[in-house]
């Protein structure tokens, strides 16, 4: 290709040359900036597609782990570290505890109020320990719920760890 340059007035050799090597270094510019702009464009396609692969492999996951935790007959649970949030609860918890999951969503200590009250200490040093120093715990526990025949008592085992951040 060529450039073609047109005026009505007289630009001296030096002038013209000037105005070729400013063209061409803006021409160059250009260029640079179009190959990193091609470079990102693949960065980007290439994020998008990791992206891709990382959120299904992370529904993959979540869909083991709810298939494993809503098929089991024992009940499962996950908060936060600090018992503020609960984290999931298994459908299990329904069945054996005779509750709804939700009352988990305004109050995660909420399943305490069915403890039996000769119990509710002990469990309670239990759950401190473990929220407050990250110590496993293991310990049994009575439960008053209504059944069909009025309260029943239900014994439950409980074994709580932390889960390390990942």
């Amino acid at each position: 290709g060529g450039v073609a340059l047109m005026s009505e007035e007289h630009l001296s050799r030096e002038e013209l040359l000037a105005e070729i090597r400013d063209l061409r270094a803006q021409l160059e510019a250009a260029q640079e900036r179009e190959k990193e702009e091609e470079a990102l464009r693949k960065h980007r396609d290439e994020l998008v597609e990791l992206v891709g692969q990382r959120t299904k492999e992370l529904q993959d996951s979540e869909f083991k782990f709810r298939l494993v935790t809503e098929s089991i007959n024992d009940v499962f649970w996950l908060n936060t570290r600090t018992a503020d949030k609960m984290l999931y609860v298994s459908p299990a918890f329904e069945t054996l505890w005779g509750m709804p999951r939700q009352l988990f969503d305004d109050d995660p200590r909420a399943f305490l109020q069915a403890i039996h009250p000769a119990d509710r200490s002990s469990l309670e040093e239990s759950f401190q320990r473990f929220h407050l120093q990250g110590q496993a715990y293991e310990c049994e526990y009575r439960i008053c719920r209504q059944g069909a025949a009025g309260e029943e008592i239900r014994w439950i085992h409980v074994r709580g760890f932390p889960v390390p951040q990942s």
